[in-house]
């Protein structure tokens, strides 16, 4: 028996705006998705049904990112000049709206600073709204399904979409803490 040392254990429940016990150091929640406000949207179910998906796209040599960008760029044209290499961006940005979904999914803690600065750097290819961010993770699993083919089932689909869900709630809390960190965000979203 060791003496002197104070054990505890998280609650299943921990909700992502609870904050750690004193004195206990860092404590990683699952999708580190601090001040969401909701319960982390992580299954095992859902991962295992993500990647059945994304196994299955892989198998056929199916690369959505044309389907994905030619549908993105048709709904917002204006983009279109923002992209000095289209090729390389649009295989970066594909993998990394797959990645952050599935890591949601399974809990990881790297999602939430990876969007928070993926949300500031893209500042410096203009003011890109909410929508835009909305409409381009809907799309990207809207293409992942088509490319599914018979591996996508109405689970397949709930799993993607609650994934795609907790992934644009993060993108929109990270587009507002920005704009009331930044003075120039403040200034243009004022008009």
């Amino acid at each position: 028996k060791v003496t002197g040392v104070q054990t505890w254990a998280l609650p299943i429940s921990l909700r992502c705006d609870e904050s750690r016990p004193a004195g206990c150091g860092q404590v990683r929640r699952p999708a580190d998705a601090r001040h969401i406000g909701q319960p982390v949207q992580m299954t095992a179910r859902d991962a295992a049904r993500m990647e059945a998906a994304l196994l299955a796209v892989a198998d056929a040599g199916i690369d959505i990112r044309h389907a994905l960008f030619d549908r993105f760029l048709n709904a917002f044209p204006q983009r279109r000049a923002a992209f000095l290499n289209l090729d390389a961006a649009s295989r970066r940005m594909t993998d990394e709206t797959l990645q952050a979904m599935f890591g949601l999914a399974q809990g990881e803690g790297w999602v939430w600073p990876q969007i928070a600065e993926l949300v500031v750097t893209h500042r410096n290819y203009g003011t890109l709204t909410a929508a835009e961010y909305d409409a381009f993770v809907d799309m990207a699993v809207d293409a992942l399904a088509v490319a599914a083919g018979a591996a996508w089932d109405a689970d397949c689909d709930a799993a993607w979409r609650r994934q795609a869900a907790a992934l644009k709630a993060m993108i929109h809390r990270a587009l507002a803490e920005w704009q009331a960190a930044l003075p120039e965000v403040r200034r243009r979203a004022a008009g």
